[in-house]
């Protein structure tokens, strides 16, 4: 939790004590304790919207991606259409007879 390791917290939670002594301590753990409950609930839901919106976006970009990809097989499909087959021309060809 925030990176803070045992030996961090526990510290923490010692200084607290001391802080707030043994009759407001428990009160104190518990409205912090909800505080940090709030605050990940929070966090869950922030996060979530972001992957929606993420996931969302993806769906767009494909989805114009994937017209894009169409539109050019349109465009490409009439010039190969419209070239005409040309032989190659030889030295045989070109010469007059």
């Amino acid at each position: 939790m925030f990176g803070l390791g045992f030996t961090e917290i526990l510290l923490l939670i010692l200084i607290a004590f001391l802080i707030f002594g043994p009759q407001q301590f428990p009160t104190v753990m518990k409205n912090f304790i909800k505080i940090l409950n709030e605050l990940k609930s929070a966090f869950t839901e922030v996060k979530s919207e972001f992957y929606d919106v993420q996931t969302e976006a993806d769906k767009q970009f494909h989805q114009i991606k994937d017209k894009l990809e169409e539109e050019f097989k349109l465009i490409e499909e009439p010039k190969k259409e419209q070239a005409p087959d040309k032989e190659p021309k030889t030295k045989d060809s070109t010469e007059k007879k």
